[in-house]
């Protein structure tokens, strides 16, 4: 490699990067012809574009192909490409439907996903191109661009510090303000939790979460850390490096921190917080760094319910895998339709219930009406098992759509799970087995907030079938089967085989019975 030539050690600069790869389009796709380099376009509103290579290929089609070699300049990359698809349009009259877009650059930590955003609201085809040195020639190497709904705001890696006292608690974010300071251009929350008045819980929580940065701050935040953005790699969120390097050098406290600091570090989730909220209060939510002046927009309901991730709306980046919650209206169909796919996606871990509900939601609503959607995921059957020897208000997975008008209830479809009243299995043993491999197994999947495996089989093998319940006018009718039976039901009558599965599960170590745990 020629160290003296920045550019992957083969290019004194971009615009040789950019000549290179003008002299052989074939890298980026076979055909295509040139029409220009730096091709300008004219902007009749204000300052024109241009284009770093213009090309057509065999079909007609228009490729504006931007070339960038570092994480700085592939952050104007969106702008330009904006101009450039809306001045092809106007002062062009090209069919929007026929340009395309292709991205080469460098780097891609920063650029990958705001182009997947663009390539998404754009409606033009976005190709993204890797550059890479391979041998002593040039290698573009194709992306896979993200598939999203909607760009979360909330970076889905969040901190738990678990804290003796109070006081000590305070101490330390004090030192978290002073050293987020250094970081003026960060949005984070730190959320204080203290023990209910009921609860035997002598600890004192912060959740500390942070916002998604602006581009334009990777090379001050490599100098404040004074390592590369991405170093501690795996990131338990991809793509939310600089978030989670900054809130990290953040909460760090080192000296700072105090004599009675106890360092209980975990990834903070939403199942945790709310697991976290039977047995705590929130008491504050402390803004800390590059936050609006004024709060009414992002109040503290707000935030809770983001960090809650029980709804997409709170622009979480990381879904409640439990938990479903949120109120709509059909006529705000832009919501109304990403309540719905997130909905659907959160029952369709079984498809009678995606197939019912979809039906259902495919009807016609009354526009003044309003739709509340409530979910729970019950993902371990065995541990619910567990549960229903203690808890009357344990319960198996449920979903409920309702349909308000006026406060009153005029549509509604209700799922759940019904024991059969008759299956339960030989062996508590064998069926850990068959499910999850082994006990080991089956207490870390139940402990974990971050495995996505399921474990529906359970259901099936201890007679869980799905049961539905209809609302029409205000009117409720039972489907089959119309006599229901609870896991309470299921626990009572088979007390030897539910003893047998709590004390395999209890053989690791002391089981929780609280149902959020």
């Amino acid at each position: 490699m020629d160290e003296t030539k920045p550019v992957l050690g083969l290019f004194n600069d971009e615009d040789e990067l950019r000549d290179y790869i003008a002299d052989r389009l074939e890298l980026i796709e076979q055909n295509l012809s040139i029409i220009g380099r730096e091709y300008q376009l004219e902007n009749l509103d204000g300052a024109g574009g241009r284009i770093d290579i213009l090309a057509r290929d065999p079909y007609r089609h228009l490729l504006c192909i931007e070339v960038k070699r570092s994480n700085n300049s592939a952050r104007a990359t969106l702008n330009e490409l904006s101009k450039y698809v809306s001045l092809l349009v106007t002062r062009e009259r090209q069919t929007k439907e026929t340009i395309r877009c292709v991205v080469i650059s460098t780097h891609w930590e920063e650029l990958r996903l705001p182009l997947s955003y663009f390539a998404k609201c754009a409606g033009v085809q976005v190709i993204a191109l890797h550059a890479l040195r391979d041998g002593d020639a040039l290698a573009l190497k194709r992306l896979r661009l993200i598939d999203f709904s909607s760009l979360p705001q909330l970076c889905p890696d969040m901190d738990l510090i678990t804290f003796q006292t109070g006081e000590s608690r305070d101490r330390s974010l004090k030192s978290i303000h002073a050293r987020a300071e250094c970081m003026p251009f960060v949005q984070m929350a730190a959320i204080l939790f203290e023990p209910k008045k009921s609860s035997h819980a002598k600890v004192y929580p912060i959740l500390v979460c942070v916002w998604r940065l602006s581009d334009g701050f990777q090379e001050k935040i490599e100098n404040i850390i004074g390592r590369a953005i991405g170093e501690c790699y795996p990131y338990a969120a991809p793509g939310w490096e600089p978030e989670t390097d900054s809130m990290d050098w953040i909460t760090t406290l080192g000296s700072a921190a105090p004599s009675d600091y106890t360092f209980e570090w975990t990834h903070g989730t939403s199942e945790k917080v709310a697991a976290l909220l039977t047995d705590f209060d929130l008491v504050n939510i402390k803004r800390i760094g590059n936050w609006p002046k004024y709060h009414a927009i992002k109040d503290d309901t707000e935030i809770l319910e983001a960090i809650l991730a029980q709804s997409p709306i709170g622009g979480s980046g990381r879904a409640n895998r439990y938990s479903f919650r949120m109120e709509a209206r059909p006529s705000i169909e832009a919501s109304w339709r990403l309540v719905v796919n997130a909905f659907l996606k959160f029952v369709s871990f079984d498809p009678i219930w995606h197939e019912k509900a979809q039906a259902f939601l495919n009807g016609e609503f009354d526009d003044n009406s309003v739709v509340k959607f409530v979910a729970h995921d019950v993902r371990h059957v065995l541990y619910l098992i567990h549960q229903a020897r203690f808890r009357k208000d344990a319960k198996l997975s449920f979903f409920e759509i309702i349909v308000y008008k006026n406060t009153k209830i005029t549509a509604g479809l209700l799922g759940e799970y019904s024991w059969d009243g008759r299956t339960c299995p030989a062996s508590a043993e064998r069926v850990i087995e068959t499910v999850y491999g082994n006990v080991i197994w089956a207490r870390i999947a139940m402990g974990s907030a971050v495995d996505h495996k399921r474990y529906d089989d359970a259901f099936l093998l201890h007679g869980f079938l799905p049961a539905f319940t209809w609302i029409e006018h205000g009117v409720a009718y039972v489907g089959d089967p119309e006599v229901r039976y609870s896991i309470q039901d299921f626990v009572k009558r088979n007390t030897e085989y539910c003893t047998s599965v709590a004390n395999l599960l209890e053989s690791v170590g002391p089981l929780p019975t609280a149902q959020t745990s």
